[in-house]
């Protein structure tokens, strides 16, 4: 999944060890799985080499997706 995050978002993903992003439509943090329970443990957090991107490994517990599948990208077959 793509997603924003913050400082302050990131601090909580930090302090959870779970991932919590910014949420730009709703104005406010969002920790993924809050009420659903689907929440996505973090194993690491890369930067990139312009330090403009992260890329979170994590472990999954449920989906990811709101639809309700393991990914929000169409697989191709």
């Amino acid at each position: 999944m793509v997603a924003y995050a913050n400082r302050e978002s990131l601090a909580m993903t930090e302090e959870l060890g779970q991932m919590v992003f910014y949420s730009r439509s709703r104005s406010e943090l969002w920790h993924k799985g809050a009420t659903s329970g689907n929440t996505l443990n973090v194993k690491s957090i890369m930067v990139d080499c312009d330090s403009d991107t992260l890329l979170a490994t994590v472990v999954p517990n449920g989906p990811a997706c709101h639809r309700g599948t393991t990914t929000c990208f169409e697989v191709e077959s």
